[in-house]
């Protein structure tokens, strides 16, 4: 019981610290919602890009925080409890991600 409340409390504090990144986000999709998205060249703004654009750049994240955990995993000392909960906040967001853009891909919603 102790362990799912300290769990809880570090996603709590997640959240906390992500809360500014969460509100610059759901700004900038409402400013960027009905212009033109790119789909060649570079584009530094995430809303700006096509949903192919969005699923390339997510399956890059993806990589990315699965070497990032991979190498938390070799140099940590932590239980195999925790690390595992780490494990699901971390990767679920980019896995639903990836099947939400792959999915618009798809359907041709642009």
């Amino acid at each position: 019981m102790n362990t799912l409340i300290e769990n809880l409390l570090m996603l709590l504090i997640l959240l906390l610290i992500l809360s500014p990144y969460i509100a610059i986000s759901v700004y900038q999709s409402r400013k960027y919602k009905h212009t033109e998205k790119v789909d060649k060249g570079s584009e530094v703004t995430y809303y700006k890009l096509s949903y192919r654009r969005k699923f390339i750049r997510s399956l890059w994240i993806l990589l990315f925080t699965l070497i990032i955990i991979f190498l938390y995993h070799l140099y940590s000392s932590i239980d195999i409890e925790r690390y595992i909960f780490i494990i699901a906040v971390i990767i679920l967001y980019p896995i639903v991600q990836l099947a939400y853009t792959f999915s618009r891909w798809k359907n041709g919603n642009a």
